[in-house]
């Protein structure tokens, strides 16, 4: 739709440009500094032992590097993020303090 002319996209919430939209830029650039938002799908679970993890991780970014599926998730507009359990968990952890704080902030409860 965006290609289309039938939607405008004002930004993206990633801490760089998206190369899918490379003219789009970041909501960091659009005025909020420090700003990120991006949708994960983490490929292990905490309780999974590391010899396991890294295998299952070994073999999804064989996968993930496969020209033809880089090409199926480019026209989802999707970017994997490639790294390793312990990228993943440092991930994990960054986000959790981040949207944790907004939050606390917000006074967000569950309802």
């Amino acid at each position: 739709m965006y290609r289309a002319g039938k939607v405008k996209i004002l930004a993206v919430g990633g801490a760089e440009r998206s190369p899918v939209v490379a003219e789009v830029p970041t909501l960091a650039e659009s005025g909020l500094p420090g700003f990120r938002s991006v949708t994960w799908l983490p490929s292990w679970r905490r309780a999974t032992p590391a010899a396991l993890a890294d295998k299952i991780n070994r073999d999804v970014v064989d996968g993930l590097r496969q020209p033809d599926v880089a090409a199926s998730l480019a026209r989802l507009t999707l970017e994997p993020m490639i790294g390793s359990p312990a990228d993943a968990a440092r991930f994990f952890a960054e986000e959790t303090r981040l949207w944790g704080k907004v939050i606390a902030e917000a006074h967000i409860k569950i309802e």
